[in-house]
């Protein structure tokens, strides 16, 4: 029995809907490379969803393009496309080079440039990239992924620079756009582009690695952050700072913290040199200050769930473990006014180690620096100090005093008068902008919800 065809959207309307696959594709009775791609029900909805289809000539780079979905694109309008696409398609393909799309160009730079990176700068890069993937254009909701980078302006990046920075931030969205303009470079020096259209958006400000931050929390702060944590922040959020703050380990150290690396006898931590965030690029065994022992991995190791090997789980998906804490401290900015990041506390941690121990060389110690890559002097010296176990633990344990010292200390705010130091000012800036936020994003997710529930009621009744 030969597969049903279609020639009107009656016809499309009346093809069957698969029930033991994803989707089944059906092609125009006369019309070549003309189809319709019928998705399974959904499981919770029933709802059907049938796309238009388009079979590109051999030789194209792609076999298929989607052109929209049944219903909201009209069906002579899909023929439109598909000869129109054909067209194209004919022109680019196999007599002339067409240009790549914007994820063909990234998958070639990583291709050629990957061996330059560490693996977690190219998960970071790859993380990036699906962030910018996921955004949409036109019409048909095309991926902006799969755009054709000679079709894409300064304008058109400048646009999508504002809908990233608007969902997820300024630094995310100068991140994604400086990885595009890296992408496009390399296509300009191999001569495949005229001009890369990124770098125009340097006079805006966009794409233009920021400068290193040199903040840390000042003594003065520290109390209110300490009462926070202590007080208003999930037991995983505290537990997950207090390393940050004691032990000065970066981010996705803290990560990744694992049962299987900590020494409950000794009180040691094994931080392999393979590790993500380990630039040290050696073995290393950091002693776990006292305070830490007693009141995070004591307690968490007595309550371990049997079959987590995470030190600090997450609270919300089972059996993953804790991987961020910048909404809580967006949600601490918005309590004390107090605007802090995941790498400040290490700053913090390594300046009440310069504090205690009154050695640079010591701290670049604990703080897993590697001197080797310093062209200074001290690299050489460096290799010739060894410290053993107990000196470090000495050191990790005066830090913490002094870390503890500030953090529990009552601070008694003078009378102002009326008059407000800029510190003060800061704060309430930084407090205010941090409730807008939060506010802004309340308001997405529920406008984002009610897309969702819409859509959904839609499926059920069209399937109707």
């Amino acid at each position: 029995m030969s597969k049903a065809t279609f020639r009107t959207e009656s016809d499309v309307a009346r093809l069957p809907v698969p029930t033991d696959r994803p989707f089944v594709e059906y092609w125009h009775d006369t019309q070549k490379g003309f189809g319709v791609r019928i998705a399974r029900a959904h499981s919770r909805t029933g709802a059907v969803k049938r796309t238009y289809i388009v079979r590109l000539p051999e030789g194209s780079p792609r076999d298929k393009d989607n052109l929209g979905l049944v219903g909201e694109l009209k069906f002579d309008d899909a023929w439109d496309l598909v000869r129109e696409k054909r067209a194209e398609a004919k022109r680019d393909g196999p007599g002339t080079k067409r240009k790549p799309t914007v994820q063909e160009a990234f998958d070639a730079y990583m291709t050629a440039r990957a061996f330059r990176h560490k693996s977690a700068t190219v998960r970071d890069y790859r993380n990036k990239m699906k962030r910018l993937a996921s955004l949409t254009h036109g019409a048909d909701d095309i991926s902006i992924a799969d755009l054709r980078v000679d079709t894409l302006d300064s304008a058109f990046w400048e646009q999508v620079h504002i809908r990233i920075r608007e969902g997820y931030g300024k630094v995310m969205a100068d991140a994604v756009c400086r990885l595009v303009k890296f992408v496009y470079q390399r296509l300009v020096e191999l001569g495949e582009l005229e001009r890369n259209p990124v770098i125009a958006l340097n006079k805006l400000g966009i794409s233009k690695r920021a400068k290193p931050k040199n903040t840390a929390i000042l003594p003065v702060d520290l109390p209110e952050v300490w009462t926070w944590m202590h007080s208003y922040a999930h037991p995983a959020i505290r537990d997950f700072m207090c390393v940050e703050l004691f032990m000065g380990f970066r981010d996705g150290v803290v990560q990744r913290l694992r049962w299987e690396n900590v020494d409950m006898v000794n009180g040691t931590y094994f931080l392999p040199k393979d590790e993500p965030g380990n630039k040290a690029n050696t073995d290393l065994v950091v002693p776990i200050p006292d305070y830490l022992m007693e009141h995070v991995f004591k307690p968490r190791y007595a309550a371990r769930m049997d079959d987590s090997p995470w030190v600090i789980p997450s609270n919300k998906k089972i059996g993953s473990p804790l991987v961020s804490i910048k909404a809580s401290l967006t949600t601490m900015c918005a309590y004390t006014g107090i605007s802090t990041s995941p790498h400040d506390y290490r700053r913090t941690f390594g300046t009440a180690s310069e504090l205690a121990v009154g050695s640079l060389l010591r701290v670049a110690r604990l703080m897993a620096h590697s001197t080797a890559a310093s062209p200074d002097k001290f690299s050489v010296t460096a290799g010739y100090i060894n410290m053993t176990d107990e000196q470090l633990r000495e050191d990790m344990n005066k830090t913490a005093e002094v870390i503890l010292r500030h953090a529990t200390q009552v601070v008694a705010k003078p009378e102002t008068n009326g008059h407000i130091s800029l510190h003060e000012r800061n704060k309430q800036k930084q407090k205010a902008e941090a409730i807008a936020y939060r506010k802004k994003r309340v308001a997405r997710n529920t406008e984002l919800l009610k897309i969702r529930k819409a859509k959904g009621a839609a499926g059920i009744k069209e399937t109707a």
